[in-house]
């Protein structure tokens, strides 16, 4: 069971820390291939897989420029990026996975009754729908979408207005998140508790806590 000290609320980035991003964008790639099959023959799956990765750069780069270099890379011409772009926006939360175990860790949090709240970068409405496709979104109390504001992590803004929508001290808060600038520093900014979910990465921590997994949580929250 987490136990959680002087904390009475912690909140999660969502893409790459509550959902596994590069397995679920890797499933959706698939689909996609196997939708638009026609268009995509003269391109192998392995071929369109590795430049889709390599253009969408951990989701930084806008998927209207992602499909319009992939079809001037592979000179498709029988399909349009507008109808790939919303084939993405339709499908993509249908092949959203949750990083093992995230549900019984919200689940123990909940239980214990800490506020559980969610600061997540882009569009409301398509970071909704995936976090509703991923079966998460009934633990938690708060959700705050960038665009919601219009202010982006690693602005404090969105960290401090967060705060104060929920009536949180940020020494008492516990952020979670796996982007070394965006998360880790925005929330510092603010005083935020921070623990850097790294998901194996080898870059040295940029704060004091940090996990790879779920199971590792309780120990570092108990610290």
């Amino acid at each position: 069971m987490i136990e959680i000290k002087n904390i009475t609320a912690v909140v999660f980035d969502l893409d790459g820390t509550l959902l596994n991003r590069q397995l679920s964008l890797k499933n959706f790639i698939i689909g996609q291939y196997q939708r638009f099959f026609n268009d995509f023959q003269p391109v192998s799956l392995p071929d369109y897989t590795r430049r889709f990765i390599t253009l969408d750069n951990d989701g930084y780069v806008s998927k209207d420029i992602v499909y319009q270099q992939l079809l001037q890379k592979f000179e498709i011409t029988t399909v349009t990026w507008r109808q790939l772009l919303d084939d993405y926006f339709v499908s993509f939360p249908n092949h959203c996975l949750a990083y093992p175990g995230t549900a019984d860790m919200l689940k123990a949090l909940r239980k214990q009754g800490y506020l559980i709240g969610l600061i997540s970068n882009g569009l409301s409405d398509f970071q909704r729908t995936t976090l509703e496709a991923s079966g998460l979104t009934h633990y938690f109390d708060h959700i705050l979408i960038s665009e919601d504001i219009g202010i982006k992590k690693p602005d404090p803004f969105i960290f401090n207005y967060f705060l104060e929508e929920c009536a949180l001290d940020a020494h008492a808060t516990v952020y979670i998140g796996d982007h070394p600038v965006n998360d880790v520093f925005g929330a510092q900014q603010v005083g935020m508790n921070v623990i850097w979910k790294r998901n194996g990465s080898a870059l040295l921590p940029p704060c004091t806590d940090w996990i790879d997994d779920w199971d590792e949580l309780g120990t570092v929250l108990q610290n």
